[in-house]
């Protein structure tokens, strides 16, 4: 009796790797979709929401501080005036004896104390919707742009820690779709960021400010138009700020890197504008000339310039109006050209790359 002939074994399906579907923007849309849901499921994401709502609200708690300052100072008090009987105004001062004892005029009491009055009613004005969000939007370049490039290098760096982006390549996404993804998700991420900080500027304009005596403001067609100006412009100021974090995350393939290079041009940013612009202001002619406009090579001062420009009227949420060494114009040009560079650059690291390894 001869034994069956044992059938050969099934062959094992392990299935086929999933494959992108869709058309370009359909699946760019989608990889765009899976980094801003993991920014929300992660812990960093809440704990920087929280810093900065904690940052906002020590600043404004500052500024009520300054106001209560000045609204309880008192210029010309008892114990600061002359006493009735005053030693004679013709003697010299002995060294070492107290200070000679001058009562001011009635006009000099009368100018201090309008000065003081034009001090309170700006901090006051300051406190108060709608120029609480010209506070909430200078708040919003300096620490939400920090907090956002601490987001973006370990956004963008994180996907080399864990292979996220090799995993898109194998799924068959393409290089510049992965790269325009990252960067559309920045993008929200920066329109997001300004609404939430000029809302709390809202916020506390609505309630803070009427507390300190303000009277709040309705906004009239051109007043919505420049709060919406002032947003896309911050915004675009983040988006800028965060796209060297990409480039530097990619640079460096690494969480640290993106994080450390976003940081460190802010740091650069801060000596080089200020050394620029204090040289240009003691060298005379052409070249002092030169030093004051390469400081607009940067991206901070150049938004200076074109808020100043979006902004300033009819609420007056910055106080300059946009005229400068360089055009506005110019200043506009010099942040668009920072992203292009950044994402162009970024393109090239990732076309160029074995992203193998």
């Amino acid at each position: 009796m001869t034994s069956p002939t044992s059938a050969p074994p099934a062959p094992v399906n392990t299935g086929d790797i999933p494959r992108a579907s869709g058309g370009w923007m359909i699946e760019m849309a989608r990889l765009a979709g899976g980094q801003l849901l993991l920014v929300r499921k992660r812990l960093m994401t809440k704990v920087l929401v929280v810093l900065l709502a904690l940052g906002f609200a020590i600043v404004v708690g500052f500024g009520v501080l300054e106001y209560a300052l000045f609204e309880n100072q008192a210029i010309f008090s008892g114990a600061n005036a002359c006493p009735t009987v005053v030693a004679d105004q013709t003697a010299t001062p002995q060294p070492g004896g107290p200070p000679r004892c001058v009562t001011p005029s009635p006009q000099e009491q009368q100018q201090v104390e309008e000065a003081r009055q034009r001090v309170i009613a700006a901090e006051r004005t300051n406190l108060t919707f709608p120029t609480s969000l010209g506070s909430a939007g200078g708040y919003a370049q300096f620490m939400g742009l920090i907090l956002l490039a601490i987001l973006a290098g370990a956004l963008v760096g994180g996907e080399y820690a864990y292979g996220t982006q090799r995993l898109a390549f194998a799924r068959g996404a393409g290089r510049g779709q992965v790269l325009a993804a990252q960067t559309g998700a920045l993008a929200v991420l920066a329109l997001v960021t300004a609404a939430l900080t000029l809302l709390l500027g809202v916020l506390s304009g609505v309630t803070v400010g009427p507390a300190v005596g303000g009277t709040v403001s309705g906004l009239t067609a051109a007043g919505v138009g420049e709060v919406l100006l002032y947003w896309l412009v911050i915004s675009l100021v983040l988006f800028a700020g965060m796209l060297i974090a990409l480039f530097t995350a990619t640079l460096g393939r690494s969480t640290a890197a993106g994080i450390g290079g976003a940081l460190g041009y802010q740091l650069l940013q801060l000596i080089g504008a200020g050394l620029l612009g204090a040289l240009g202001g003691s060298i005379p002619g052409d070249t002092g000339t030169w030093l004051t406009r390469s400081q607009f090579l940067f991206i901070g001062p150049s938004a200076s310039l074109v808020l100043g420009r979006v902004a300033h009227a009819p609420l007056a949420l910055v106080g300059d109006d946009g005229t400068g060494p360089v055009a506005p114009g110019v200043a506009f040009a010099v942040l668009v050209g920072y992203c292009v560079l950044m994402v162009g650059l970024s393109y090239l690291l990732v076309r160029q790359r074995d992203v193998t390894t």
